[in-house]
């Protein structure tokens, strides 16, 4: 996965705002031709009656509409309001043209199908739903879509393939979900991502290979996160405020460019590293980013002065 360029920030305690700013295929056997009843006869074409009949109590012939109307005729009576407001913002969205859906605080617990929006869709909006995972294809044919939000879920899981066609996004926000892996994988096909967001998720490890972040990277309140992977790479700034499980920082991070950013406050790591990871960064033709540092309030100061910890 590419991950591209330095990015906005913002906290990753509220959810995005929307700025300028899932399918799955049902298949029904057909129903076997009774000949000996006189329904059918030879020279007649199989028809697929279960389809027909659905389509027709449904009362369109659209394929799209049909799955869509399918989506919402299977919900529970308790989602059914809620996924026709749903139903009723992606037609709309699809008679204008529409470069912005948002399906956020419906209470959604899966993903629409998407797939008549593929041209000219730009920002879509799940966020404050109740998703619990993302299905492989679930966006397929979005390859106009620039900036997702998934905040504020119940993520638990992202299976491989889910954002595979998503070539042009540049935005994928991830925040407050309570995702504990990231598969190898499941980032595939984001050669344009420039920003990533997964703070305040249940993490303890990330991808061991395979994430390349060319943007800004968030990990911020993963207390569960230990360490970071060696393979990982991130071209813009990385956030690991209140990772209070981690306990060092990898090498890497401290080859990061000179404009570039860390922040490290709230963390685990111990004072003598901080003390070390300062004197580091102060040393005479030190090329790498700022990094800041905190101790936290468990921590013992007393051998460490206010002006041996990093200032910005």
């Amino acid at each position: 996965m590419n991950v591209g360029g330095a990015g906005e920030k913002k906290s990753s305690s509220q959810s995005s705002p929307l700025s300028p700013p899932g399918l799955v295929k049902r298949r029904h056997s057909p129903r076997p031709v009774n000949e000996s009843q006189g329904q059918f006869n030879k020279r007649q074409p199989q028809v697929n009656k279960i389809d027909t009949f659905s389509q027709s109590q449904l009362g369109i012939t659209n394929t799209f509409e049909f799955k869509l109307k399918s989506w919402v005729a299977n919900a529970v009576e308790s989602e059914k309001a809620n996924r026709l407001e749903a139903q009723k913002r992606i037609l709309d969205a699809q008679k204008n043209n529409a470069e912005t859906l948002d399906l956020s605080g419906l209470n959604l617990t899966d993903v629409p199908p998407l797939d008549v929006l593929t041209t000219h869709l730009k920002t879509l909006n799940l966020a404050n739903n109740r998703l619990t995972t993302l299905e492989n294809g679930c966006f397929d044919g979005l390859t106009a879509l620039q900036r997702l939000y998934i905040e504020n879920n119940q993520l638990t899981t992202l299976q491989n393939g889910c954002f595979k066609e998503l070539t042009a996004l540049h935005i994928l926000n991830l925040d407050n979900n309570q995702l504990s892996t990231l598969p190898n994988g499941c980032f595939d096909g984001l050669t344009a991502l420039k920003w990533l967001y997964l703070s305040y998720n249940q993490l303890t490890t990330l991808l061991d290979r395979g994430l390349s972040v060319d943007g800004d990277l968030y990990l911020e309140g993963c207390t569960g996160l230990t360490s970071l992977p060696e393979s990982l790479s991130v071209g813009g700034d990385l956030y690991l405020k209140g990772c209070t499980g981690l306990t060092s920082l990898p090498e890497w991070v401290f080859e990061l460019g000179d404009t570039q950013y860390v922040d490290a406050t709230n963390t685990g790591i111990p004072v003598r590293l901080l003390e070390i990871y300062n004197h580091r960064q102060n040393e005479a033709g030190y090329s790498g980013p700022r990094i800041e540092f905190s101790i936290l309030d468990n921590q013992s100061s007393d051998d460490v002065t206010a002006d041996q910890l990093p200032q910005r």
